[in-house]
């Protein structure tokens, strides 16, 4: 056993200051000094002194002090451990991270207070309040940073410690519920715990898109059409929202009403199949994760988290076109891994060559095969008539099992390429700009797949080498050709049914496209920010102030896309909708490339006027607001179905009775508590899942698990969306939706790693 290690007394001291300053980051307030406060000390203050009485007067001092100091001395062991015990913690997967966590923290409080950066580098003061309360984040986030990636190693050396010997009845139940049933129990399990959301919401959830929707299906006016230029003036339906969801939601309100003469029993209709394909999703999901070799504990915390966190229950019963996408995109990024994830491992256990090496302190360096789970789901998976074909193929027993393993032989079956071409399908038409996202997946799967088959055929020449004989190897190397092409076929239908829809069936059905307008968000966003700051006299601001940075050309080129003479007013830093809806459709490419140049041409006029615009819009996906809300509630749906254009033509409200009444409040009150619990509020917080995802690729590059890196890249391409897009992470969490969703698999498909087959061999376990 490895001898404890001791700190001396100065390195102790030093740890509890640096904990200190940690505390400090997280205690200080610049918005509560006042010049007043400060004349009460010391009336004759200014220049240094007055900045001194600046910074020091931010500092929380007694308010809070005793939590404070009990933060502190917590702190300073994880602190001493770090900074004194693990040389290696100044790798630049941890300071880099460290670093962007410490600019957001101090810049996102900022932008979240004052819609600028006045608090972070508005003056003396406050360049030096934030280079300590810099500091401390930094040094906060470089400890915790740490911690995590060596407990990620751990999980990948050790798995979680989770045995029937060990837990007994514990482990007989989990081991009934989720490996005997795998999907049905999940499935079961969800139901029942957002079973009252479905009730307490009946018939569902209107947001702001919802009747317009539903009115556009109708043909009736909807908003969109309204600035659209129609390619049919009788035909109100258009691209602005996707038109097969449109239809799918707009036809249950009519089938509803054609059935039963009532348009909330429609809605109804909508909302169950809904939440039935979400919790089908989910189900699913887990029910794969099995399939990858994820352990059995971490399942069920995952399969937890989906029940119990009320944010999947609420948007499962909400209306709208983001809910499906995110259910699609889900099982796409399943379907991803199983064809990546585990690819990697099969050639080597064929071969019996080593794993790759794993950077971190607990992290082996030698790996032999662990042949006993590969057994066992090789007999399980043996049953199957994919399994008995492979072995009287001639394939060994052993190749088999590392086939099986490899997602390209059992695992992956017809139903699995017919699920991938559904949710690929899915995507494409339930997303606008949806169809990137299957084929990024598609495209990264068939290289992958096309990489390992070549290298499988350079290895099979070599005597002596393989563990498996060349038919298997040859065998494997047919079924990664396979895969690549099945993938590349998915490919090709997805884009030709996105095509073919594009330009045939909406041309023919006198379909309108969407606006150019939604693309354009950050130019919009940043020209109206610098209007209103400059120019706002002639900008539609009463009272306002022009400096004469913007002249006449300059006003004619933005009007003729933009209507400039209510530009400032519309400005709202925190989404672009109002700036983005007067957009002029009849603007020609002339029109677009001269406001293009006159938006060149600003930038170097005040620079930072156009990085407040793009920070101000979407620092919610990095920062915990303070504007965090919970925003779909059946209160704000009730709004939204009382409103005077939806009325005018259907009557929707919400169902009466005393059990949907009792069942709301209870979801309610169980919402309220989630949200205002500390650190257990932060799962209803946009930032807290991208950070998640950032620090989770981090540690895959560090460690160089390519493939599991790869099935991101999805959910970085929707995040890539959210940050071009309308709002702030803080505004509306339903954009992230399809990265919250994904984001639990995902994390556990990571720390299972590109390694289900593998332990650490014996001669290489350090003491402990």
């Amino acid at each position: 056993m490895a001898e404890k290690r001791r700190y001396p007394l100065a390195q102790t001291v030093a740890s509890f200051a640096l904990a200190i300053l940690c505390t400090a980051a997280l205690s200080m307030d610049a918005t509560a000094v006042t010049h007043a406060d400060i004349m009460d000390i010391d009336p004759t203050a200014s220049g240094a002194l007055y900045i001194c009485y600046e910074v020091l007067l931010s500092f929380a001092g007694h308010d809070g002090a005793i939590p404070l100091l009990a933060l502190a001395i917590l702190l300073t062991f994880p602190v001493r451990y770090v900074f004194f015990g693990k040389r290696d913690s100044w790798r630049p997967s941890v300071v880099l991270p460290s670093v962007f966590f410490a600019l957001c923290m101090v810049f996102g409080r900022s932008y979240d207070l004052t819609d600028s950066a006045q608090l972070a580098i508005g003056g003396i003061s406050r360049v030096i309040e934030s280079l300590i309360s810099g500091a401390g984040f930094a040094l906060l986030a470089h400890t915790a940073i740490y911690l995590v990636f060596e407990g990620f190693d751990w999980l990948g050396e050790h798995r979680v410690p989770f045995s029937e010997s060990r837990y007994g009845r514990v482990w007989q139940v989990l081991d009934t519920l989720l490996n005997r049933h795998p999907f049905v129990f999940p499935l079961l399990l969800i139901l029942v715990c957002w079973a009252p959301t479905f009730i307490g919401s009946a018939p569902g959830v209107f947001m702001g898109d919802t009747g317009a929707q539903i009115r556009q299906w109708f043909n009736l006016p909807n908003g969109t059409s309204d600035y659209l230029n129609l390619v049919n003036p009788d035909v109100l339906l258009n691209g602005h929202h996707p038109v097969a969801h449109t239809a799918l939601l707009g036809g249950c309100v009519q089938l509803g009403m054609a059935l039963f003469g009532d348009e909330n029993l429609g809605v109804l209709m909508y909302t169950t199949l809904q939440f039935a394909l979400s919790a089908m999703a989910i189900a699913y999901a887990v029910s794969s994760l099995r399939r990858l070799g994820v352990n059995l504990l971490v399942r069920a915390m995952a399969l937890g988290f989906f029940a119990f966190m009320p944010l999947f229950s609420n948007y499962a019963v909400l209306i709208t076109k983001d809910v499906l996408f995110a259910d699609a995109f889900l099982v796409l990024v399943i379907q991803t891994v199983k064809l990546l994830v585990p690819g990697g491992m099969a050639w080597r256990t064929l071969l019996g060559t080593a794993a790759p090496k794993v950077r971190g302190p607990f992290a082996p360096k030698v790996y032999e095969p662990l042949p006993a789970p590969v057994a066992e789901a090789a007999l399980d998976a043996s049953a199957s008539e994919e399994g008995h074909a492979a072995l009287e193929g001639g394939l060994s027993f052993r190749g088999f099992a590392a086939l099986m393993y490899s997602g390209v032989v059992v695992p992956f079956t017809a139903r699995d390429w017919f699920l991938l071409a559904a949710v690929a399908l899915g995507c494409t038409f339930l997303r606008n700009g949806g169809i990137v996202f299957p084929l990024a997946s598609c495209a990264l799967v068939a290289a992958f797949c096309l990489f390992d088959a070549r290298r499988l055929a350079g290895f099979s020449a070599l005597p002596g080498r393989p563990v498996a004989s060349s038919a298997d190897i040859r065998a494997h190397g047919t079924h990664l050709r396979r895969a690549a092409a099945g993938a590349l076929a998915v490919l090709l239908v997805t884009a030709g049914a996105q095509l073919v829809f594009s330009k045939v069936v909406m041309p023919a059905c006198d379909i309108t496209p969407g606006s150019r307008r939604e693309a354009l968000s950050i130019p919009f966003q940043q020209t109206a920010r610098f209007v209103q700051k400059h120019d706002g006299a002639n900008a539609g601001i009463e009272g306002g102030s022009s400096d004469g940075l913007v002249t006449e050309e300059e006003r004619a080129a933005i009007d003729a896309v933009l209507d400039y003479s209510t530009l400032a007013s519309r400005y709202d830093p925190d989404k672009s909708d109002n700036v983005k809806n007067e957009f002029n459709e009849d603007a020609t490419a002339e029109d677009l490339a001269a406001y293009f140049r006159v938006w060149f041409e600003m930038f170097f006029k005040d620079p930072a006027c156009y990085v407040s615009a793009f920070a101000n819009n979407y620092f919610g996906y990095f920062y915990p607001s303070t504007k965090d809300a919970w925003m779909y509630t059946t209160s704000s749906s009730a709004e939204v179905e009382s409103r005077e254009i939806n009325r005018r033509y259907f009557t929707f409200h919400r169902m009466e009775s005393p059990v949907v009444a009792a069942c709301d409040s209870a979801v309610n009150l169980y919402r309220t508590a989630v949200q205002r619990i500390p650190l257990l509020s932060l799962t209803l917080s946009s930032s807290s899942y991208v950070w998640v995802l950032l620090l989770i690729s981090v540690y895959l590059l560090r460690g160089r698990q390519w493939r599991t890196l790869a099935a991101l890249v999805p959910l970085w391409g929707v995040l890539a969306v959210c940050l071009i897009g309308p709002c702030n992470g803080s505004t509306y969490m339903r954009y992230l939706y399809p990265i919250i969703l994904a984001l639990p698999c995902m994390v556990a498909v990571a720390l299972t790693g590109a390694r289900p087959l593998w332990r650490p061999a014996r001669s290489d376990v350090r003491g402990r």
